[in-house]
C-alpha cells in the first residue's frame, strides 16, 4: 500500500527468457516512480524482444550410398541468432538454403523431413532441418580409336578420374 499523496519506489526488475525488461507502463505511458499516487494504480510490464536469441539449424546429408539414408553434417549446421517471436524461412531469397553451397550435394526441397520454417522460440528450443541429396556422379564414356575403327570397349569414367590405357 502507498499512502495517497506519496511516490514509492520500482520494484525490483522482472525477468522472462527472450525478452528484455523495457520498463512499468501505465497505459501507453512508462510510469514515473516520482509522481505522487492519488488512486490506484495498475502498471504493466513492458517486454521487447531479445534480438540474439539462438536458434538450430540442422544440415542433413545423404551417404554416398544415395539410398535415402541422411546423417546429420556438423561441419554445416549452425547455431545461428535472431529476435525473439521473429519467423524464420531458410528458403527467403539471400537465406541460408541460397548461400548453403555444399559440393556434390543439393538442396532437396523434395525430402519430406524438411523444417525450413520456424518463428524463434524464447527459450532457443527452435531447430530448423535441411536436408542436402548426393549429386548424380558425372560420368564420361572413353572410346579409344585406331584410326577410324574403335579399338576395344568403350569405358565408362567419373569426373576426374584416371582412365587405363588399353592393352
Amino acid at each position: 500500500d502507498v499512502a495517497r499523496g506519496e511516490g514509492f519506489t520500482a520494484p525490483t526488475a522482472p525477468t522472462k527468457t527472450g525478452y528484455t525488461f523495457a520498463g512499468w507502463y501505465l497505459g501507453d505511458v512508462q510510469y514515473n516512480f516520482g509522481t505522487p499516487v492519488t488512486g490506484d494504480l495498475t502498471l504493466k510490464a513492458k517486454w521487447t524482444p531479445n534480438t540474439d536469441t539462438k536458434y538450430t539449424v540442422e544440415v542433413y546429408l545423404e551417404n554416398a550410398e544415395q539410398d535415402g539414408v541422411y546423417e546429420k553434417s556438423a561441419e554445416h549446421s549452425k547455431t545461428l541468432t535472431g529476435t525473439t517471436g521473429a519467423s524464420i524461412d531458410l528458403n527467403a531469397a539471400g537465406g541460408f538454403i541460397a548461400t548453403l553451397q555444399i559440393e556434390g550435394w543439393h538442396y532437396d526441397s523434395a525430402v519430406k523431413e524438411n523444417v525450413v520454417t520456424g518463428v524463434i522460440a524464447a527459450d532457443g528450443s527452435l531447430v530448423l532441418k535441411v536436408y542436402y541429396s548426393k549429386d548424380d556422379p558425372v560420368m564420361y564414356t572413353v572410346t579409344f580409336m585406331n584410326g577410324e575403327e574403335q579399338f576395344g570397349t568403350p569405358v565408362s569414367v567419373s569426373a576426374n578420374s584416371t582412365v587405363a590405357q588399353p592393352s
